[in-house]
């Protein structure tokens, strides 16, 4: 029961290798902006942006330190994904981080009124500290499907960098990774306006402007 309520308290947050060399240790060098393209949701006590400091690729990576519950997303029509099995990959960074319920990707298919499947990697947190670690989430997109929300998400102590993320089909025999069963979830004004594809899932376009605290 108490792991149950804790669940449906991170839903509602969602809404709105050990001694590796080169561990982020410091937020220093985050520029404390959100990524263009994406909605950035962290608490009073996060740092949340870009970072120069450690990068998988390209100049820039996703970078959010403190004792904190954040979140990043964006929402995409599921127009060109519906009937399809899709994946969210990405690579992830860690240092010293604790206390995680969730730490990772999450990614959430909706019809405009249930969430028809949702994973945010409660089950197995990105914890600790390692290198760069690729993780991925599987999830079908019905053919009612009409969006789909994609994001990182860190309720935990520590630093987290996320960067070259990708969102691709994949074949019937990857198994889904789903943790949660379809649930009434109003989300058809998410997707009013939402564009067909994701957009700078490597980081490497400008700030798109200040952080915005959650509601």
């Amino acid at each position: 029961m108490l792991r149950s309520a804790r669940f449906v308290t991170l839903i509602a947050a969602v809404i709105g290798a050990n001694g590796c060399e080169n561990t982020p240790t410091r937020a220093s060098e985050t520029i404390g902006r959100i990524p263009e393209g994406w909605r950035g949701y962290p608490d009073s006590s996060s740092q949340l942006g870009l970072t120069s400091e450690f990068k998988h690729g390209g100049r820039h990576a996703l970078s959010i330190t403190g004792r904190v519950s954040a979140n990043v997303s964006q929402h995409i029509l599921a127009t060109n994904y519906k009937g399809q099995r899709v994946r969210l990959s990405g690579w992830m960074k860690g240092a010293g981080i604790s206390n995680g319920f969730t730490s990772g990707l999450w990614m959430r298919v909706d019809d405009g009124q249930t969430t028809l499947a949702f994973d945010n990697m409660f089950d197995r947190p990105f914890i600790g500290t390692q290198d760069w670690t690729y993780l991925s989430i599987v999830l079908d997109v019905p053919t009612s499907a009409i969006g789909i929300t994609i994001g990182v998400i860190f309720n935990a102590e520590g630093r987290l960098i996320v960067d070259d993320l990708v969102l691709e089909s994949v074949g019937l025999d990857e198994p889904t990774t789903r943790t949660v069963s379809p649930f009434a979830f109003n989300t058809s004004a998410l997707y009013q306006g939402a564009p067909s594809n994701p957009v700078n899932l490597d980081f490497e376009g400008v700030s798109a402007g200040s952080i915005r605290q959650a509601p």
